[in-house]
């Protein structure tokens, strides 16, 4: 990771990640860190990433399903896409 100053860092969309399996949680952060975002954190509990949502007010949040029920919410009208989503257990 490399490291950004203040400026740099108030310009770049914060993300916070919520994934369990650990490598899965690195790479997304990788990709993200490479695409030009920061990554606030990366968490492996839903209490973490509710508690950060509060507190950090990221721009966006990368979230597994973590075993709790979600909403999937897209502009996508990518019927493939929403049917998965509901196996996985959307809403």
């Amino acid at each position: 990771m490399t490291q950004s100053g203040p400026s740099q860092l108030s310009s770049k969309k914060r993300i916070l990640v919520a994934e369990d399996e650990f490598f899965i949680a690195m790479e997304l952060t990788s990709i993200l860190e490479k695409a030009g975002y920061h990554v606030i954190a990366s968490v492996v509990a839903v209490d973490e990433a509710l508690d950060l949502l509060k507190r950090e007010h990221p721009d966006a949040v990368i979230l597994t399903a973590m075993g709790v029920p979600f909403i999937l919410v897209t502009a996508l009208n990518d019927s493939e896409i929403s049917q998965n989503s509901v196996l996985r257990g959307a809403d």
